[in-house]
């Protein structure tokens, strides 16, 4: 049963996942920065968007850039983070309605979609060299790094929902 619903549906899943990943995942977020005359790209009294109750304390500077801060880090969690995005948006009911699936079939997508992005994690190996010790292709890395998150942190239940 879930052979055919993986290889019936994997296409349309992932054509869901790459339509979030890559509109709202590449596409959204701000880069907090001070310009190169003092001024703010944000309102510094506007409270924290990620923590209720805190105003953001730290930014990057002017001249700094997040490739210059992360340096070869800097594609791989950009692409973790459009995936997650991705991911994450992928589980709003809303999200099945635009892309035209109904409710029973768009249960299958979502579910399929996960599956497919730990089965990516997983086919990434290929693109990491040992004699090199890196990876050739920022979106392996970040997929392998998802499925290892998900192997430490959901141990106890991701990987018996098959058994």
């Amino acid at each position: 049963m879930l052979t055919w619903l993986f290889t019936s549906i994997q296409v349309r899943s992932f054509d869901v996942q790459v339509g979030l990943h890559e509109l709202l995942g590449h596409g959204s977020g701000k880069m907090l920065c001070k310009r190169e005359d003092g001024s703010l790209n944000f309102d510094p009294n506007t409270p924290h968007p990620l923590v209720p109750g805190e105003i953001v304390s730290s930014f990057y500077g002017p001249s700094i850039t997040y490739d210059g801060v992360f340096g070869p880090l800097s594609s791989p969690m950009e692409e973790c983070r459009a995936e997650l995005v991705g991911l994450y948006l992928s589980l709003e009911p809303i999200v099945g309605k635009i892309f035209g699936f109904d409710e029973q079939e768009y249960d299958d997508i979502v579910f399929i979609n996960w599956l497919n992005l730990l089965r990516s994690g997983l086919r990434s190996l290929y693109t990491f060299s040992p004699e090199t010790n890196k990876w050739r292709q920022a979106h392996s890395q970040a997929r392998f790094v998802i499925l290892r998150w998900s192997m430490v942190f959901w141990s106890d239940r991701c990987f018996t929902l098959f058994a």
